[in-house]
């Protein structure tokens, strides 16, 4: 709705602009600049480790609610027995209640640990890709200053009909590649200096 309606400010506008200087157009393709920027494979790489680490403690305290249950287990099979006295099947079904309330409670932890990490690290992650598309809107916002467009559109958009916004525009008024230039121009020296400390 806000881009229609901004398209049809355009349409009015631009005949003003006609007898200054005719209106200079560009656009840019925003999800092809945010994949291939290298900070966002970077934070992704740093995101997939975050995960994996989460998934290892989730396999350790995984593995010790598998050994109680094996404990349990073995507690019921006695308790089975016909041969295993009265009395001592008393201490065997306390024994198998107290190792199944901590394989719940152990459970339950492990479900709440495994919600919380998730949610710290998502919200990391968006808070690095909002400064991600921030630097990479400085960028673009330099690059136009400095080329003199009026207006920048982003062709990977779409309305909220699903239709593209942008729906044909000439290649000489795509500024994707120089923006993805200009903010890959440091990938080597940022890449280099981790190593060097």
């Amino acid at each position: 709705m806000i881009k229609s309606a901004l398209l049809a400010l355009l349409v009015l506008v631009a005949p003003a602009f006609a007898e200054e200087r005719p209106l200079k157009i560009a656009t840019v393709d925003m999800q092809q600049i945010f994949k291939s920027y290298h900070r966002t494979e970077a934070a992704q790489k740093d995101y997939n480790v975050e995960i994996a680490r989460i998934q290892k403690q989730d396999g350790e305290r995984l593995s010790g609610i598998r050994d109680i249950g094996a404990q349990l287990e073995k507690l019921v099979k006695q308790l089975d027995d016909p041969t295993v006295a009265e009395s001592k099947k008393v201490e065997l079904q306390r024994q198998a209640t107290d190792r199944k309330q901590e394989g719940l409670a152990l459970e339950r932890e492990r479900r709440d640990f495994i919600e919380r990490q998730r949610t710290q690290v998502n919200e990391r992650m968006v808070q690095v890709m909002k400064g991600l598309l921030a630097e990479i809107r400085k960028q673009l916002d330099e690059i136009s200053r400095a080329e003199d467009y009026d207006y920048v559109f982003d062709s990977s958009g779409v309305s909220a009909s699903q239709v593209p916004f942008v729906l044909s525009s000439r290649e000489s008024g795509d500024l994707t590649e120089m923006v993805l230039t200009k903010l890959n121009a440091g990938a080597a020296k940022e890449e280099a200096e981790p190593a060097s400390k």
